[in-house]
């Protein structure tokens, strides 16, 4: 695999930190940590949706307080730190965690987790309840704006990670655009203050022949297109 900002060789492994499997495209979670360091954030930390929890297990090994929630609570395998089992599709679980949790995190980090679920408008209002005052919420999902979705759009009339494959491999059943973001921060009255690309999908990509034809195409037509056209997800940072 050689990959840098301009160029990607090969095919995605799985990857882990400390043995447990990061469900995040390559270089998300080391961005997130950058990020929330060169803030010099700190406090009260809650991964929604922490899966085995490598991104906990990071976060908790440079020295932040971290909750982490899931579903599926059983697979989570961090050390350190405290786990709660949350069912994201039941009301009264989901009101039980706020009523105990309301305004009580510096930071909510959602990776990974909103193209997931069928309301993201009451999933962000959930985020904005358990975040304080001058609180952020991280989102990443998808970026469907990239070039390679673009073109699989163009040829497929689907966004890239939203196919039958990725719904039944994944469960992705939301794509969000950058659109829909800005709107869903104006009606919760959030402000937006960073969107950045995370992952891995530079301009050339050569994980086949075909991905790599469809960088060059990508490439002759970037000076028409707008956006985010590089990263395989967007990470949105918002302030309450």
């Amino acid at each position: 695999m050689i990959s840098n900002k301009y160029l990607f060789i090969g095919r995605k492994p799985h990857v882990f930190y400390k043995g447990l499997l990061i469900k995040a495209d390559l270089n998300t979670h080391e961005s997130i940590l950058w990020k929330m360091q060169s803030n010099n954030i700190s406090g009260k930390i809650l991964d929604f949706g922490c899966g085995e929890g490598a991104l906990s297990q990071r976060l908790l090994d440079h020295g932040f307080q971290v909750i982490s929630v899931d579903k599926d609570i059983d697979q989570y395998k961090a050390r350190g730190g405290k786990s709660i089992k949350l069912d994201f599709d039941s009301k009264s679980s989901l009101q039980n965690f706020l009523n105990e949790y309301d305004n009580y995190f510096d930071v909510v980090l959602s990776i990974e987790v909103i193209e997931h679920v069928e309301n993201h408008f009451e999933m962000m209002r959930m985020l904005k309840k358990l975040v304080k005052k001058d609180g952020l919420i991280f989102v990443s999902t998808p970026n469907i704006s990239s070039w390679l979705s673009r073109l699989t759009f163009l040829r497929k009339g689907e966004f890239h990670q939203f196919s039958d494959r990725d719904y039944f491999a994944d469960g992705h059943i939301t794509p969000l655009s950058d659109f829909e973001m800005n709107i869903i921060a104006k009606t919760l009255s959030l402000k937006l203050i960073s969107k950045s690309p995370t992952g891995t999908l530079p301009p050339l990509y050569f994980a086949s022949i075909a991905l790599f034809f469809r960088s060059i195409i990508g490439i002759l037509l970037r000076p028409f297109m707008k956006g985010k056209l590089n990263g395989w997800g967007i990470l949105y940072i918002f302030k309450k």
